[in-house]
């Protein structure tokens, strides 16, 4: 106990003591970074799965708008929780822009956007903003 005490009362005891202060900060810091990025590299990693999987259903339907579409973009969003913004496109080849529908062979372009969170200190959160995109070829021969 006089050994501690000791540590407090002589100036090279308060030194160190200060110096385990700021390392313990500085390593809960850093563990909230790391939690921070990783959470944000698997909401990431969720969102690039979303994606091939929209991107499968759209070339199935080869359409860019259709109830099966807006179906599976729903049930993907109740089970990851992410909401992206989705934009599909077909940029070459036959489109026809009232039925939606893309050509057996061309190009669908799916993109989806949408803010990224990385976790920090309680309110603290620091987003940004990510979008992913795909392509698949319509599977669909539409006379």
């Amino acid at each position: 106990m006089n050994k501690v005490r000791s540590l407090f009362q002589s100036k090279e005891g308060i030194s160190q003591t200060i110096g385990v202060m700021f390392l313990v900060i500085a390593v809960a810091l850093l563990i909230t970074c790391i939690i921070g990025v990783l959470g944000a590299a698997h909401e990431i990693s969720v969102m690039d799965n979303y994606a091939v999987e929209m991107t499968k259903k759209i070339g199935e339907v080869g359409k860019c708008s259709d109830t099966e579409i807006d179906k599976k973009y729903n049930d993907l969003k109740a089970a990851t929780g992410l909401s992206p913004t989705m934009t599909i496109s077909a940029p070459d080849g036959y489109f026809n822009s009232i039925c939606k529908t893309v050509q057996y062979g061309d190009q669908i372009i799916v993109k989806l956007e949408m803010n990224i969170k990385m976790l920090g200190f309680s309110d603290y959160n620091i987003t940004f903003p990510f979008s992913i995109e795909k392509s698949t070829q319509s599977e669909q021969y539409w006379k």
